[in-house]
């Protein structure tokens, strides 16, 4: 018998309700899955149909479909399964099982036996258990225990404000990347279409549903300006889905029931006083004083231990000791790393801010999330043990406790100040910039850094909220640079880059400047004159040819045009087609290899023998086997004018060895490049490196491919995997 998965019945869905045939891609595309899951969900679906006498049709090149009478059939089935099942939904795989029973324990319904809920979810007791392992290692994570009472089954018993948190970090892990962004900065209040499902989980996507979230942004972006404190966008998007799990749990009948003693320290601050205004008057129908006091003060202590900028010290205590912390991790921050942050004034304040937050946080018990502490792990493994030694010696002094996510960030702000410190003399800015990024000063100023030292020809005009990108000007910048994804089409380019840079962004951002940056805006503004003026010339008489060119000109430049050159640049899928590939070459020789790689642009006119001449005369002058990564050969001639741009590829049998720098090489790959001039070939070639920089075993999938079908498929998953 076979088993399918929660998402072969989306699938299904998805195809009994299409009006013709869908494609591998539409459904990926609808799902957010890769084409080759796709490929074998429909597999597994495609038995467990024929189990039911339903044939699920496809057609090459146009997709999958239903006939009528087997249709009417999937209705059926359809509306049998969701009459039969409820929230616990049979066919789900281990993760979903395993994130249902969570989502249960945080709503308070899993209260049932072993036997009772294995039975629910239609599995063995065995493998409920082994689910049950999972689950208690997430509550585990996230600091909470999750119970087990005789004849109870499983709880949990937390007060209120942990439940709230953990779902809140329930729907945040399980919620597609874009969604909170696009459920306010792209949803027409006035559109009645129904939000789409950003969650597999029915609950979640309830919230969206019954919650207006564009309103709860317009609150809290007013009531954040009002007392002009600043938070990260990740602290954002936690405060507004604090806010919408608030109603909805209010609604419900829970409400806070008590909050530490160290919550009062914020009773009758401005901060406070407007929040329960805000909480009173625009979110929270009916409610007592006293709810609404422990609802106003706990979210006023969730700012102050997040804010990034504004007043942090609400007494003369927390002040004092702040400052004493402050200096003397600055002092020996500078005794065992040579590192003065004093010296960088823009840093100084931004670690004495983010130590004032740390107080409250301590304080308060909440826990800090460093989304990037294996990279500053891996990347500055030293400085950060010294830094944790320092940590070390704040709990012995001042007995406050730095975890390694707090030492991760400091570690960020000592990087950015090193690297502040021995950075290279700014040559002129000529590309202006505007940086989106989630993650606070610290990250800000090292990606800032990092670019200086790497481009020292980008000026970073402006450091953005992502949202504020919805109201900003960009006539002023050339490009926006973000480490995280934005859901907008914006009116510049935008380069996504990683908060500690990569070699992958660093190829991005070079291919920009070297493609797009400086004669875009003027071929572009050249195209549109020479295409008005030709439509004016076809239907007027022009009387001051010089004087409308003058005033066009000046039209035209006043647009915020959008740099074309990167775009209208060949990519890689334009120049690397099907009919160029070749798989499975026998050769003797690397010269063997090239010319039978080469082939099929020789038979498809791209290039001539002389080319591939050219080809063989840098090898022998140069020792030039245009190496471009492990097993990897790229062979190019100079630019022919005869040539067509094009590109090859060949697979081997067995691979070619060659002697390069004294050590004996294995090549896998051939990927002829026939080159037209300078600059054409560009992008395309940057994808080509961007490829095998960040996928590794490209290459090794690309030597084991037995057809040219293959090598096109996985250039094709790659690639769409980035681009």
């Amino acid at each position: 018998m076979v088993v399918i998965t929660q998402r072969c019945l989306k699938i299904l869905e998805l195809i009994s309700n299409g009006v013709g045939p869908i494609t591998v891609k539409q459904i990926a595309d609808n799902l957010g899955i890769s084409e080759r899951t796709t490929r074998y969900d429909l597999s597994l679906l495609r038995d467990w149909l024929s189990e039911r006498d339903i044939d699920l049709k496809s057609v090459p090149k146009k997709g999958h479909y239903f006939e009528a009478g087997d249709k009417e059939r999937v209705f059926a089935l359809l509306e049998e399964f969701n009459k039969e099942h409820d929230a616990y939904e049979l066919f789900l795989n281990s993760d979903e099982r395993v994130n249902q029973i969570i989502l249960g324990a945080l709503h308070g319904y899993i209260d049932k036996t072993i036997d009772d809920a294995s039975e629910e979810l239609g599995i063995s007791r065995t493998t409920f258990v082994r689910d049950m392992d999972k689950v208690c290692e997430w509550f585990k994570l996230h600091q909470v225990e999750l119970q087990r009472g005789q004849k109870r089954g499983f709880y949990l018993n937390i007060d209120e404000v942990t439940r709230r948190s953990l779902l809140v970090a329930f729907i945040i892990e399980h919620t597609s990347a874009n969604s909170f962004f696009n459920s306010y900065l792209m949803h027409d209040q006035f559109d009645s279409k129904v939000i789409q499902d950003y969650c597999k989980f029915s609950s979640v996507n309830q919230l969206y549903r019954t919650v207006d979230f564009g309103k709860l942004f317009n609150i809290l972006d007013d009531y954040l300006e009002s007392i002009q404190i600043s938070v990260t966008d990740n602290t954002f998007t936690w405060l507004i889905y604090y806010l919408a799990v608030m109603v909805t749990r209010i609604k419900e009948g829970e409400y806070i029931q008590s909050l530490p003693e160290n919550y009062n320290q914020f009773d009758g601050l401005d901060e406070y006083n407007k929040i329960k205004d805000v909480l009173k008057n625009q979110i929270l129908d009916s409610i007592s004083e006293a709810d609404l006091h422990n609802e106003a003060i706990f979210i006023t202590g969730r700012l102050f231990a997040s804010a990034k900028n504004g007043r942090y010290a609400t007494n003369e205590e927390n002040s004092e000791i702040a400052n004493r912390i402050y200096g003397f991790i600055l002092d020996k921050i500078c005794q065992r790393i040579g590192c003065d942050i004093y010296g960088i004034p823009e840093l100084a304040d931004g670690l004495k801010t983010h130590l004032q937050a740390v107080i409250i946080r301590a304080q308060l018990k909440i826990l800090t999330y460093n989304a990037m502490l294996d990279e500053i792990k891996r990347r500055f493994t030293e400085l950060f043990e010294e830094c944790s030694a320092i940590a070390e010696e704040v709990n012995e002094t001042f007995g406050l406790r730095l975890d390694e996510n707090e030492v991760g960030f400091i570690v960020l702000y000592v990087v950015a100040a090193m690297e502040q410190m021995h950075k290279n003399v700014l040559k002129p800015a000529t590309v202006r910039a505007a940086l989106v990024c989630g993650y606070g000063l610290g990250t800000v100023s090292l990606l800032m850094n990092s670019l200086d030292k790497r481009f020292p020809n980008i000026e970073i005009v402006d450091k953005l909220p992502i949202f504020a990108l919805n109201k900003y000007d960009f006539s002023k910048v050339d490009v926006v640079l973000s480490t995280i994804e934005i859901p907008l089409t914006l009116l510049k380019p935008t380069i996504k880059v990683s908060p500690i840079i990569t070699k992958l962004d660093i190829r991005r951002i070079d291919s920009f400047l070297r493609n797009g940056r400086i004669t875009a805006k003027d071929s572009v503004q050249e195209f549109r004159m020479r295409e008005l003026l030709g439509i004016i010339n076809e239907n007027c008489e022009i009387r001051d040819t010089k004087n409308l060119v003058e005033k066009l000109g000046q039209m035209l430049s006043s647009y915020a045009d959008v740099p074309q050159t990167i775009t209208s640049l060949p990519t890689l899928p334009d120049i690397l087609l099907k009919k160029y590939m070749v798989a499975n070459i026998e050769a003797k020789s690397w010269e063997e290899a090239v010319l039978k790689a080469a082939q099929p642009l020789l038979d498809n006119h791209c290039i001539t023998m002389q080319y591939i001449d050219k080809i063989y005369e840098m090898k022998d002058t140069y020792g030039q086997y245009s190496i471009i990564s492990p097993g990897v050969c790229m062979p190019h001639a100079s630019p022919c004018e005869n040539a067509k741009l094009a590109m090859s590829v060949g697979t081997l049998k067995e691979p070619v060895q060659i002697i390069a720098d004294g050590e004996m090489i294995d090549i896998h790959v051939f990927m002829v490049l026939a080159l037209v001039d300078s600059i054409t070939h560009a992008k395309a070639l940057d994808e080509v490196f961007i490829l095998f920089d960040e996928f590794p075993g490209l290459v090794d999938e690309l030597s084991h491919s037995s057809s040219t079908s293959d090598i096109s498929y996985i250039f094709k998953t790659y690639y769409n995997r980035l681009f």
